[in-house]
């Protein structure tokens, strides 16, 4: 009995050197890359574990879950314990990059720890020594498994703490059990889950045999650590869900389309069970070896007959867990490192069906020997994309910290996309834009760039420079509209199938520019202006900014899904405006509608003034408390901002708020609204009392006024209207030789009312005047004539005008008018 105990001591001790050496030449072999990589100290191979160095140096310095030095705590870091345990190392000693070197010894202990583990339950499977020996081995050899040790990232811990938990749970060893699960709680947010339904399952069993024990309250400490995240949250943070859940979960996507996302969700999960069962994706991308998971269900299946709980809590892991992680936009990111701690789980049920095939020892050994093989083997690409990974690292996010550690002044607020070195080598403040570790960022991320871009232009502090990517996950808007001059770029060329370090080729250093951010506070369009220059202000909603729409009850739909983001950002310029005309404004993409309510002067007429970027025009049907409806025109304008009045009676105003509803009257008009104001005042209608032309059943009145002096002919349309215009007409002024009627104008001008802002059904009841000047001095000599009218946009079909005066003629819907020679009225 003695000298079997001395034989498995030793055996113990010759696995552990067995596999410590394994783990350190793989350790020395990666370490060398990223040493290269970083010129004399660790690189991590992805931006992410940067994130969680800058807690640790945080914790380490007195500032537990603070990401910016003076600033508020922030949920970023995923992990609640990871940056806890890196904080010790920097207190040891390991600051800047060289906090690396004390992620690869975590990362290395974790990887031996998850060996010896496995090897002890392919022992209580009931493996022979070598087999078990060599099952443990390829867990310590496993390809995948390295890269993550190595990634900087807390993955393997959590491997290493769910095989402990599960181990413990098998063996019904108690204190080893309480102990695992409850540091697995506080590791990660799916941890916690698998942690909780272990210490559940593990009451469950304990009660069934035993009855209710002082010591089985234990359990309880699992079970409250799941909580323990969530609560610190709301403690630090006002709010139980992580930025980081709120920045990738599929479930705050927007705009929600529970169809669209239960696609997703299901597509990710199948996708999930094909790697966990075949082992790869493609032929570029082995996670485990090949058919090991098949092999796998064969195990759980023995392990249901012998011990049917330690099954059901591995298939509710399974099943569980990897549906948690399919609701995660970032499912497969980072070579799947949110599936590890699953995939792991394919190594100890293979060893039960290994035991499955005791009367065929060779067939049973090379399943063994298969998994050892396959496992080394995923090395050689694992080892390349890490090098690869690395070189990335140093070429774009590490040279960007170093420039900005350069060549930024030290109160510097730095707006970032990729957040980690920037900040932890970097040196200076973040906004971070995805949201992950600035509070309060993440919902306008998920609502897309245009609420990025509201948000950054509404901080508290505007950013000095963007250090980010101007193609990544739509900042291509912001690249157009904010990034002004590029200070620095950094490029690299990568495969995108390696590649888990980068979000793009560039990312660049930039000057940020704020043109048109404060134009666009109030209506550019002069003729609207003039519509409200005796109102006054009562509300204003701007639609993306997340905190404004919020305090306007704004809602909105879409009758069909859109490819693309929500929102988007825009520097356009406005016509019909005269000074400040290039506006800065993020808006929504709608093809549904847009509900909200604004405060009002009760007892007063409103007008409410809608800025909307229209590329394919049409009309919309807006709604005041659900009783007044009013139809408005957008003229098809891309590329440029419209504002568009609507003016509301004082009766609908009586209780100080309006609900407002904004829908399309045709089902395919698209809604791009930026902003709305609501002013307060009384509308006086100066209506043209007689005028000289009208149009569309008296509804359009038109008078015109010609002069011609020192060569420019002026021409002062003055249109008036009762209310009742409607549609999208463009005014012309051409100019013909009398006898060339019939041919094209030698002078012209096309433009809408309200030098090109509003179509007649966009009018408020009352007049507004255009001013057209046409440059005579290199025309020859001759008679000539103005013709004036309406026509269609898209048809080109002329308004039939009426004239009131005989004399007047009128010849294929134009109205011809001569050219006195005095002085203009404009």
């Amino acid at each position: 009995m003695i000298r079997l105990s001395l034989s498995t001591r030793r055996a113990d001790l010759l696995a552990i050197a067995l596999y410590a050496t394994i783990v350190a030449v793989l350790a020395l072999i990666y370490l060398g890359q990223a040493v290269q990589a970083g010129a004399g100290a660790p690189l991590m191979p992805v931006d992410d574990a940067y994130i969680h160095f800058q807690y640790a140096r945080q914790a380490a310095e007195g500032q537990p879950f603070v990401y910016n030095p003076g600033q508020g705590p922030t949920s970023g870091a995923t992990s609640l314990l990871y940056p806890f345990v890196l904080a010790l190392g920097y207190k040891l000693g390991f600051t800047a990059l060289n906090l690396g070197y004390w992620a690869y010894l975590i990362g290395a202990v974790a990887l031996l720890a998850s060996a010896l583990t496995v090897r002890a339950m392919s022992r209580a499977a009931g493996l022979t020594r070598w087999l078990y020996d060599v099952l443990g081995a390829s867990v310590a050899a496993w390809g995948a498994l390295v890269w993550h040790a190595y990634s900087g990232m807390e993955t393997v811990l959590v491997v290493a703490f769910v095989l402990l938990t599960l181990h413990a749970f098998e063996r019904q060893n108690l204190r080893t059990f309480v102990l695992a699960a409850l540091v697995l709680a506080i590791l990660r947010p799916e941890a916690s889950i698998m942690a909780g339904l272990a210490a559940m399952l593990y009451g469950l069993r304990e009660f069934r045999l035993r009855g209710l024990r002082r010591q089985q309250l234990w359990l309880m400490l699992p079970v409250f650590a799941v909580a323990a995240q969530p609560l610190l949250n709301i403690m630090l943070t006002g709010t139980s869900s992580a930025s980081g859940s709120q920045a990738k979960s599929l479930l705050s996507i927007v705009p929600f389309d529970l169809g669209y996302v239960a696609q997703r969700v299901a597509g990710n999960f199948v996708r999930a069970w094909e790697g966990f069962l075949l082992g790869f994706e493609g032929l570029d991308n082995w996670m485990l070896p090949p058919l090991l998971g098949v092999a796998a269900l064969a195990g759980l299946y023995r392990l249901a007959r012998s011990r049917p709980l330690t099954a059901l809590l591995v298939l509710l892991w399974l099943v569980g867990i990897f549906a948690g992680i399919s609701a995660l936009d970032t499912a497969f990111w980072h070579f799947r490192r949110y599936h590890m701690p699953l995939l792991v789980l394919a190594f100890p049920l293979t060893a039960h069906a290994a035991a499955l095939l005791a009367s065929r020892p060779r067939i049973r050994a090379g399943l063994i020997l298969w998994a050892l093989t396959a496992a080394l083997m995923f090395n050689v690409p694992y080892i390349e994309r890490q090098r690869l990974n690395v070189e990335a690292v140093a070429a774009q996010p590490l040279a960007m910290a170093h420039w900005i550690f350069d060549n930024t002044p030290l109160d510097a607020l730095i707006a970032v996309h990729d957040v980690g070195l920037v900040r932890y080598i970097g040196g200076r403040t973040t906004l971070d834009m995805v949201g992950l570790t600035t509070a309060g960022a993440a919902e306008s991320w998920r609502n897309g760039p245009g609420a990025v871009g509201e948000y950054l232009v509404h901080a508290l502090r505007r950013p000095d420079y963007f250090a980010a990517y101007p193609d990544a996950r739509g900042l291509s808007y912001l690249a157009d509209s904010l990034y002004g001059d590029q200070l620095a770029g950094f490029s690299y060329e990568f495969d995108p199938r390696t590649n888990v370090a980068l979000g793009g080729p560039l990312q660049g250093i930039y000057a940020p520019a704020w043109i048109g951010a404060s134009a666009a506070a109030e209506p550019r369009v002069d003729a609207v202006r003039r519509y409200i220059e005796n109102y006054t202000l009562s509300d204003m909603l701007n639609v993306a900014e997340i905190t404004s729409e919020r305090a306007h009850s704004y809602t909105w739909r879409n009758t069909s899904r859109f490819d693309g983001f929500a929102t988007e950002m825009y520097l356009f310029v406005t016509p019909g405006c005269a000074a400040e005309c290039r506006v800065l404004d993020g808006g929504r993409r709608l093809n549904g509608s847009e509900s909200f309510v604004m405060s009002a002067q009760p007892g007063s007429d409103t007008i409410l003034v809608s800025r909307v970027h229209a590329p394919s025009g049409g009309n919309i049907r807006i709604v005041i408390n659900n009783s007044l409806v009013i139809e408005r025109t957008l003229p098809a304008v891309p590329g440029q901002f419209v504002e568009i009045p609507t003016l509301i009676p004082a009766e609908q105003a009586a209780s100080g708020k309006l609900n407002i509803t904004i829908q399309p009257s045709a089902p395919d008009t698209l809604i791009f609204p930026y902003r709305h104001w609501l002013y307060s005042g009384t509308h006086v209608s100066e209506t043209e009392s007689s005028p000289s032309i009208t149009f569309a059943n008296d509804s359009i009145g038109l008078t015109p006024d010609l002069a011609l002096a020192d060569g420019l002919l002026t021409v002062r349309m003055n249109w008036s209207t009762d209310g009742t215009a409607s549609g999208d007409w463009i005014a012309f002024v051409h100019v013909y030789g009398r006898a060339a009627l019939d041919s094209p104008p030698v002078l012209q001008s096309d433009l809408r009312p309200g030098q090109g802002a509003l179509p007649p059904g966009a009018w408020l009841s009352g007049t507004l005047s255009d001013c057209i000047v046409l440059d005579f001095g290199g025309l020859p000599a001759d008679d000539y004539v103005v013709a004036v009218g309406l026509y269609d946009p898209v048809t080109f079909e002329r308004l039939v005008p009426i004239v009131t005066n005989s004399s007047t003629v009128v010849q294929d819907r134009r109205v011809l008018l001569e050219i006195p020679e005095r002085v203009p009225s404009c």
